[in-house]
């Protein structure tokens, strides 16, 4: 069987003969009479011309079917791609909206901490001068105040007039804790008995140690032979070198304190450090 390209020929000698035959009835003249041999040739080539035909027919029938599957199975690859398609261009869109919320979140978070920063700022410029006065306060009028806190407050100071605003929030944070650590004691009146070494250790004596807030504190061993103030110093935090006078008030004020003499109004030893003039 030939091929479809092949089969136009054949077809076209069939339209040829055809119209020959028509032209050969209308003329004037009579048709030429064929000959049996060229009867049968027209009749087989007539023949030959219908199977061509056919088959073309036979095999255009069978292609059909096959073009529509493929057209079809085409078609379904789309909807299926469409549908897969149909999700992402949701998430996409889901996804750019929750990029515009993150934004307009940041922009706001922004706003916010530049507002923080500037008050960050303005707090930390009220708050120096704050710890320098409690750092020279500790220095000059504390009696039992460990000597870091001073040096905390004054590196606190530091820390303030810092440009990072989380640092500076930081040490206003540090500062509020120290003043907090200082204002139970400050308000606090205590008498206990404890160990008292003076010359830097070197002696010992068990005494009634009476404390007055943080600006006094005093002593008086259990014997009674020795009265010593607190000296405002860290490394010998005792002395006794002190006048009579003085002595007889901090004996005094422990007795009331242990209830051996009535409540009255009593001077408190006072041991001030001299004034440097740093505020």
């Amino acid at each position: 069987m030939l091929h479809l390209n092949q089969r136009l020929p054949a077809a076209f000698l069939l339209a040829t003969v055809v119209v020959t035959l028509v032209a050969s009835v209308r003329a004037d003249e009579p048709a030429p009479r064929a000959t049996p041999s060229t009867a049968a040739e027209a009749a087989a080539a007539i023949r030959h011309l219908v199977e061509e035909l056919q088959a073309i027919r036979r095999e255009r029938s069978a292609v059909e079917p096959r073009r529509r599957d493929e057209l079809a199975k085409v078609q379904r690859q789309i909807e299926m791609l469409r549908s897969q398609l149909a999700p992402a261009e949701s998430a996409a869109a889901e996804t750019r909206e929750r990029i515009e919320q993150l934004e307009a979140k940041l922009a706001a978070d922004r706003k916010t901490a530049a507002a923080n920063c500037a008050w960050i700022n303005q707090v930390s410029a009220a708050a120096v001068p704050v710890a320098a006065a409690a750092a020279g306060r500790i220095r000059r009028d504390s009696a039992e105040a460990p000597a870091n806190v001073a040096a905390s407050f004054a590196a606190i100071r530091e820390r303030l007039a810092r440009s990072d605003a989380s640092e500076q929030a930081a040490a206003v944070g540090e500062m509020c804790r120290l003043f907090g650590d200082q204002w139970l004691p400050a308000r606090t009146v205590s008498l206990t008995n404890e160990r008292v070494e003076l010359d830097s250790g070197r002696r010992a004596h068990h005494a009634w140690v009476y404390r007055s807030g943080l600006a006094s504190r005093v002593f008086v061993s259990e014997a009674g032979d020795v009265v010593g103030v607190s000296s405002g110093n860290s490394a010998d935090p005792w002395t006794v070198e002190i006048p009579e006078a003085m002595q007889q008030q901090v004996r005094q004020s422990i007795a009331v304190a242990r209830e051996q003499k009535p409540p009255t109004i009593l001077p408190i030893p006072v041991r001030v450090a001299p004034d440097t003039g740093e505020k």
